[in-house]
């Protein structure tokens, strides 16, 4: 099982990527990526990923059977829960794509992202 701790629910994922994770690991779970707020310190954000660890401590047990994670989200959040699932002997996962970007004018532009593959942290 592939658990996705991301800004990216499965209902947004391409069927590209839903398959190569379904191929790779037999199925993907949702977690929800916590509201990290802009002006939390340091040891605040660092507190709220031992609390997600905490919060999903049977996850992690089971992640460390085979099982892994997919973490993309706010950076010093993810560099925090990647680094304590690490700890406990966990494979962690980040999503790579090709992004294409267009200008459509005014300081505006239309982005989309091609799911490539998953890079262990």
């Amino acid at each position: 099982m592939l658990f996705n701790i991301s800004n990216h629910p499965l209902s947004e994922w391409s069927n590209e990527q839903l398959t190569e994770a379904k191929r790779l690991w037999g199925g993907v779970e949702d977690i929800p990526f916590p509201q990290v707020d802009p002006d939390a310190t340091t040891e605040q954000v660092n507190q709220l990923a031992e609390q997600l660890c905490e919060k999903y401590v049977q996850i992690v047990e089971r992640a460390e059977v085979g099982s892994a994670f997919h973490i993309m989200g706010e950076l010093n959040f993810t560099f925090s829960i990647v680094t304590l699932l690490k700890q406990r002997g966990c494979r962690v996962y980040a999503s790579t794509s090709h992004r294409q970007s267009v200008v459509v004018g005014e300081g505006k532009m239309l982005k989309s992202f091609c799911f490539h593959q998953f890079r262990e942290y």
